[in-house]
């Protein structure tokens, strides 16, 4: 690079004193993705501070930023006219733009085999270092100048591409998400099996509450407290479809279980330990077993408390969004146990555990849950078991939940593969940019132009030049700043 930049330096090694407005000074993380990043500064200089801080050289169009010091790696070509200033993380480095263009020798700084080159010279513990020594001693694949910016243009073209595609993705999960929640307002409006009721005769959902309620009773002594109670009345009526029926999740349950909470330490159990689950275990719509805690003392440990398969999983505390996130427990090799703030439901029957479970996911339970949890902070919210069990529950027949379900999860794994299918082609959109880098720095991006003079013809006219012109006089020592902010 000694070769064909005119000047390899950095920014000021002073601590120039700050202003509340002014000209811009630069620091490290105001260069992001091959970009200046004005908005995001946010230290500014005087014009005095600014005309003593470049006095020795000043930043202009067509100059390149590199970042020496910590996150080294990413330089920019200027292409502003805009005063600046920078701090000494940053080399500055001045292109002779008879040999290369400012955006191909950026562009290249940026590629794997700069950043191979970097990472191989990089010296220092806390803050990793690529000297001025070793960036003028990094070797550049040179084109000939009009090529140079053949390929420039190109790679901006094609970055162009992969940049409308990154942002098209990135509204993806928003888009997935409202579609999700509409098909789940749907399955308990009953739009999805509409044409289903119609084509069906003799739904008896009021007969299959009482057959609950048997159960109910039935499994009470089990779990219940006391004789079997009535079940709670419903408070939140529900607009539903002819043939449904509302009730109260304390109809549908027999008993509500939580843990304890007591000191563990702060990693997931061992195959020979036991564990107490964190709320995140159940905060994502799948168990995670390893979102847990390592219990000390077992004589702390209630055995009813133990999770098992199968089990429906209740998170009583979290933030508004995430209060009641719920979970049914699928195939894990933990010993775990309930938290005092995840709970677990003890249905009458198992017929309506997936039913119930879809449902405080929709909207519509979400609304219910939301609502009536408190606390004075939205960053912790609470649902107490009163209100859980207060919860109203649209019910169709035995049939009809069936059916609904088999529609509602069929649609909705097809919303979780276009999810994974889109964090794919996001995790590869991810590295074309340098692929494309890559590609263009082994000349493979655009054709070659006989009619261009070889860079290497041109180097040596360059050469010849310098040493025609005789050495550079010395300049001086750099003028002192005073310090501040």
């Amino acid at each position: 690079m000694s070769t064909i930049c005119d000047k390899i330096t950095d920014g000021t090694h002073q601590s120039p004193k700050f202003e509340a407005d002014g000209i811009p000074f630069l620091v490290i993380s105001n260069i992001i993705r091959g970009k200046i990043e004005w908005q995001a500064v946010k230290k500014w200089i005087s014009h005095d501070t600014y005309a003593a801080l470049t006095a020795r050289v000043r930043p202009e169009r067509g100059d390149v930023l590199y970042s020496a010091v910590g996150s080294y790696g990413t330089a920019v070509a200027v292409d502003d006219d805009r005063p600046f200033a920078f701090q000494r993380h940053i080399a500055h480095i001045k292109p002779n733009s008879k040999i290369v263009d400012a955006e191909f020798l950026a562009r290249w700084l940026n590629s794997p085999e700069a950043r191979k080159r970097a990472d191989a010279v990089a010296r220092g513990v806390a803050q990793k270092t690529v000297t001025l020594g070793n960036l003028a001693e990094f070797e550049v694949p040179l084109a000939p100048l009009p090529e140079q910016r053949r390929i420039v243009e190109k790679i901006e073209a094609l970055v162009t591409r992969s940049r409308r595609a990154r942002e098209a993705l990135d509204t993806l999960p928003t888009l997935i998400d409202r579609y999700r929640q509409s098909i789940l307002a749907a399955a308990f409006r009953g739009d999805l099996t509409a044409d289903w009721r119609a084509e069906t005769i003799g739904t008896d959902v009021e007969g299959e509450l009482r057959h609950l309620a048997e159960k109910r009773s039935a499994r009470w002594p089990e779990f219940g407290r006391g004789p079997c109670r009535a079940p709670l009345a419903v408070e939140d009526p529900l607009p539903v479809p002819s043939g449904w029926a509302v009730t109260t999740l304390d109809a549908l349950l027999v008993g509500i279980q939580s843990g304890k909470n007591f000191r563990c330490e702060e990693r997931p159990p061992a195959d020979d330990e036991a564990g107490v689950i964190k709320i995140s275990a159940v905060t994502w719509g799948k168990f995670d077993q390893d979102e847990s805690k390592t219990v000390t003392d077992r004589a702390l440990l209630d055995p009813d408390a133990r999770i098992a398969e199968g089990d429906f999983l209740f998170s009583r505390a979290n933030t508004i969004e995430l209060v009641g996130a719920c979970v049914i427990v699928d195939e894990f090799n933990k010993e775990l146990y309930l938290t005092d703030k995840v709970l677990r439901f003890i249905f009458a029957s198992d017929d309506v555990k997936r039913w119930v479970l879809w449902f405080l996911r929709s909207p519509e339970g979400r609304r219910q849950i939301e609502a009536r949890s408190s606390g004075n902070q939205m960053s912790m919210r609470n649902i107490g078991q009163d209100s859980i069990r207060r919860l109203s529950i649209p019910l169709p027949s035995k049939a009809e939940i069936a059916a609904i379900l088999a529609v509602l999860e069929r649609r909705l794994a097809a919303i979780e593969s276009l999810k994974r299918m889109a964090g794919e082609q996001r995790g590869r959109l991810a590295t074309l940019d340098q692929s494309i880098l890559a590609k263009a720095f082994r000349g493979e991006l655009v054709p070659q132009d006989p009619n261009d003079e070889p860079a290497s013809v041109l180097l040596e006219r360059i050469r010849a030049e310098r040493a025609a012109a005789g050495p550079a006089p010395r300049r001086g020592r750099r003028p002192k700043v005073g310090g501040g902010g």
